[in-house]
């Protein structure tokens, strides 16, 4: 004997109206001649939905926040900062913010530059 069985899938095409790829209405700007053991601010507005996932790099290096506190990630509804504390010159270089959802991702770069460092 034979048995057989069928189904049909749809998978209709195209965004909901509401959804939105991760956008930076507000992008990185560099900061430049940041004294040591000061606080520097990297601030970026991200529009997306569902709402995007935001990590912070350095010179490509994924940024954590740990126990002493250097590099802290802060949000307010759609404002996103890296707020990084006692800056030191090893803090000089390239920060990228990156925003994922679903749907794509976007990402924004800009410079730190440390007083009295090689970057300047």
């Amino acid at each position: 004997g034979e048995d057989s069985t069928s189904a049909s899938l749809t998978v209709k095409a195209g965004l909901k109206e509401q959804e939105v790829t991760p956008e930076f209405s507000e992008k990185l700007e560099d900061i430049k001649d940041v004294e040591q053991g000061k606080a520097a601010e990297f601030r970026v507005k991200v529009k997306a939905f569902p709402d995007a996932e935001v990590s912070w790099c350095k010179d490509d290096v994924l940024l954590k926040e740990d126990d002493s506190g250097h590099f802290t990630f802060s949000h307010e509804e759609d404002v996103h900062s890296l707020k990084i504390q006692d800056v030191t010159p090893e803090d000089s270089g390239t920060y990228t913010c990156k925003a994922k959802n679903d749907l794509g991702e976007d990402s924004t770069s800009a410079s730190l530059t440390v007083k009295g460092t090689k970057y300047e």
